[in-house]
């Protein structure tokens, strides 16, 4: 995914490795502080509108990727996912993780995997 698509992306590791490589503490430290404020304001957001239709959100749903990674969006150059257990298309009512009806462990699971290897 392309880190600075959407409206107001921002680069943050091309900021970060910058002021890392001049030794610019106080830049490093500047852009660890908008990125901690960003992604938690951003993510209260997220989170406290999963419930809302796509069209009464104000992050929009972005479909990058595949379904098994959650529902993501896209905001400020930060992506956020959200683990669910997504209804298979042309399945005849089956889930991706649950079969027969969504598992949410298993979908939060699969998103814990995920990280794991992310940070590896």
């Amino acid at each position: 995914w392309d880190r600075k698509r959407s409206v107001g992306g921002q680069d943050w590791d091309e900021q970060f490795q910058k002021a890392l490589e001049t030794a610019n503490w106080e830049k490093l430290h500047q852009v660890s502080i908008d990125f901690v404020e960003t992604a938690t304001l951003y993510g209260k957001i997220v989170i406290l509108e999963q419930s809302l239709p796509d069209s009464q959100r104000t992050v929009k749903v972005d479909r990058v990727g595949g379904m098994a990674g959650g529902t993501k969006f896209i905001v400020r150059g930060i992506m956020f996912k959200l683990a669910n257990d997504p209804l298979l298309p042309k399945s005849g009512g089956r889930y991706l993780y649950g079969n027969e009806a969504p598992s949410h462990e298993f979908a939060a699971k699969s998103a814990s995997h995920e990280l794991k290897g992310a940070n590896q």
